[in-house]
């Protein structure tokens, strides 16, 4: 499967690879701590479930459907009575990515007994510019962690936008790590992901930020975008809210 595509195939995973995922996962958390984004944005944004390297005390899963629920944006008044939340989506961003879909995802975070504390709903959407594209994911999850100012990359009318870049390795589901592979990992070289059909390597990047109650988070895959361009939609996103 070609790595861009990967990024489309969003809910064609078995509830056996899912487990896999969730259990390497959960091994994975406190590698480094780069930015606090909701991992269940990561897993219904890429095939291969992998986690974002955060330090965190709760996990969190989730899935949607590779068929698209909206195929243009979707007003305030129809989300929320979809998915219970309102944010104002961008129909096209200054810089030239415009929606391509949106898709509806039911998400869990659980405690460190694994016990669900919370249930939601959220909203995933794809920005194209050519070849490129990037994934826009909002929630309304209250057990996720706020981004404390002095950990922004960038802080816009009053709110923190904290930004991470990092390697991920993709590897076939029944891949065993070897003791380079592991030493990777714990040295947040890479973080894995199980579930490729070969094994590449990626470069991740985004911005994570709260706003009105609603979690946000832009992410990017072996994407040209710069960190600057990255803020400047953000940016855009906070502004369409007011």
């Amino acid at each position: 499967m070609n790595k861009k595509d990967l990024f489309m195939a969003i809910g064609n995973i078995s509830d056996e690879l899912i487990e896999e995922a969730e259990t390497t996962q959960a091994r994975r958390f406190n590698i480094k701590k780069i930015c606090l984004i909701s991992v269940a944005a990561v897993l219904v944004l890429c095939a291969t479930a992998f986690a974002a390297t955060m330090a965190v005390t709760f996990r969190s899963s989730g899935h949607t459907s590779s068929i698209p629920d909206y195929y243009s944006v979707p007003s305030t008044e129809t989300l929320a009575k979809d998915i219970g939340i309102t944010p104002s989506l961008v129909e096209e961003f200054s810089n030239g990515y415009a929606f391509k879909s949106g898709h509806i995802g039911q998400n869990q975070n659980y405690d460190e007994s694994d016990n669900v504390i919370e249930e939601y709903s959220s909203i995933s959407c794809w920005y194209e510019l050519g070849d490129e594209k990037i994934s826009l994911h909002i929630d309304g999850s209250v057990t996720s962690y706020p981004l404390d100012e002095d950990e922004a990359a960038y802080v816009y009318k009053e709110t923190p936008i904290g930004y991470y870049s990092y390697m991920n390795k993709l590897v076939p589901g029944n891949y065993e790590l070897t003791e380079q592979d592991k030493a990777d990992r714990d040295a947040g070289k890479y973080v894995f992901s199980f579930g490729s059909s070969e094994i590449e390597v990626i470069e991740i990047q985004g911005l994570s930020w709260k706003y009105s109650g609603l979690n946000y988070n832009l992410i990017t895959m072996d994407n040209s975008i710069t960190k600057d361009e990255l803020i400047k939609m953000a940016k855009e996103l906070i502004d369409a809210q007011e």
